[in-house]
């Protein structure tokens, strides 16, 4: 659908996709909305931001920011552009206060949301498809975690970088004198790097980057899916990306060099080879279901999965469905790009999205619910993009039933996003949320401990006998479940 309208048309649509993007913004910041009362949970964002004071609570932002990138550097978790905002949140709410750290994730995901229907409007222009797939996103509940953690605003930002990226890229490829198009190309290596020091997982997002500006025609419909590969625009913006490719691997070493200084790598696994890959196919092929599941029909969400993991035997079964699972992504992947090129550039973009979370390196969380915020919109608009190609063939019987089901998936999800939410009040909340978890990770059960020994030292210098009281018998109760 052209998103021109005539001049003589209402207000409305005249400005239609603007007042719609304004729209999804706002509902997303009335859903998130009741996180700006909660509070820290005692899970990295203690460890990373509340104990640190001397980088995001100084005297000054210039301090701060004299911290972040000279005095305090390397540290563990080098996102420079993530903690610049929180410096921001700490000048203007207090250092101390969660609600400018919950506000600037709220703040944000509004913002994403808004930049997501824009970007979909802008490859597709197809105002109903676009309208469609962001209000499906917007619901999905694996986007609590990102949102309502105050540690989420890496993901948060690393996908507004990234979505800003796309569009600057949009602009590039629409534009018509080369200083335009040097000029958006230039804007797009900026925004790279934006999300790259909020995120270094954005390093694989270049691949997107290609992927974009060789399939819009397809997207667009200005190419037939199916049409021959377009060698002559993959060489050209093959040659094009080089740069970005170039700067996630400059990010890349650095980070990795500070990784190591820091000792992160020497976690105890020994595996490597044949072993090494053996175990990613086992326990990778599952994270992929794992996704799917808390995608389509969420339930049990948490920081922590216990699966999948490692194993020292895997289990026949595991064994079949992992090969099975590796074969039919890629001969769905080799069958969409021979046949259908536009569909293909949302899968392919998702896997390239989840490249630096397969652990191929470095061994780490399998699954994480943060880990698909954005690739998550890649697979929504992948289901409602076929929905919609095959929805002209299909029976009014199988389109009342595809109906019926897509209403019961995201009301599944908006539930899900609406009770989850409350877990995150604080720490005791979230933690006795998870010790209450079907097959709860032992680490649950640390963390609502160390909670507790918490409140039992600062009870302790504020010589509050009843409160320490309290801690100590709470502290007792998780020690011996």
């Amino acid at each position: 659908m052209n998103t021109s309208t005539p001049s003589n048309s209402s207000p409305w649509l005249k400005h239609r996709s603007l007042l719609t993007g304004i729209i999804l913004m706002l509902a997303a910041w009335v859903l998130y909305s009741p996180s700006l009362k909660y509070g820290f949970v005692y899970f990295d964002d203690v460890r990373i931001l509340r104990d640190h004071p001397e980088l995001y609570g100084q005297k000054t932002l210039a301090e701060d920011l004299k911290a972040i990138f000279v005095t305090s550097y390397p540290r563990e978790e080098p996102l420079p552009l993530r903690d610049v905002t929180w410096g921001i949140d700490s000048r203007i709410f207090g250092f101390g206060n969660a609600f400018g750290y919950h506000l600037g994730n709220v703040l944000a995901h509004g913002v994403v949301v808004a930049l997501l229907f824009a970007f979909l409007l802008s490859i597709t222009r197809r105002y109903n498809f676009a309208l469609t797939t962001t209000a499906a996103y917007l619901l999905l509940a694996v986007h609590v975690e990102p949102v309502v953690w105050i540690m989420g605003r890496k993901d948060i930002l690393s996908a507004l970088f990234m979505l800003l990226a796309l569009l600057a890229q949009a602009q590039r490829l629409d534009a018509k004198s080369i200083v335009a198009k040097s000029g958006w190309y230039f804007l797009v290596l900026v925004c790279l790097s934006a999300g790259l020091l909020s995120k270094i997982s954005v390093l694989t997002f270049p691949i997107m980057l290609f992927l974009h500006a060789l399939f819009l025609p397809h997207l667009r419909g200005e190419q037939p899916p199916n049409a021959p590969f377009p060698w002559r625009s993959a060489f050209r913006e093959g040659v094009l990306v080089i740069p970005a490719f170039v700067l996630s691997g400059i990010s890349y070493l650095w980070y990795q060099g500070i990784l190591t200084q820091m000792g992160i790598f020497d976690r105890g696994y020994t595996a490597h080879g044949l072993a090494h890959v053996w175990n990613l196919i086992m326990v990778n092929s599952m994270a992929f279901w794992s996704y799917l599941l808390n995608l389509l029909a969420p339930m049990h969400l948490a920081v922590l999965y216990s699966w999948p993991d490692l194993q020292y035997s895997y289990p026949v079964w595991q064994i079949i469905v992992s090969f099975l699972t590796l074969a039919g992504i890629l001969l769905i992947g080799l069958w969409l790009l021979l046949k259908r090129k536009d569909l293909f550039f949302y899968f392919a973009s998702a896997l390239a999205l989840m490249i630096p979370y397969l652990n191929l390196i470095y061994i780490g969380i399998w699954v994480a619910d943060r880990y698909v915020y954005f690739t998550s919109a890649c697979a929504v608009a992948f289901v409602i993009a076929l929905t919609e190609s095959a929805w002209p063939v299909w029976r009014i019987g199988i389109r009342r039933f595809i109906i019926a089901a897509g209403a019961l998936l995201l009301a599944v999800n908006l539930f899900e996003t609406v009770s989850y939410q409350p877990q995150w009040r604080n720490a005791e909340t979230l933690w006795q949320y998870h010790v209450a978890l079907p097959n709860a990770v032992p680490k649950s059960y640390e963390n609502l401990g160390a909670f507790y020994f918490a409140q039992f030292n600062e009870a302790s210098q504020q010589r509050d006998e009843v409160a320490k009281d309290q801690a100590l018998k709470k502290m007792a109760v998780v020690v011996d479940a």
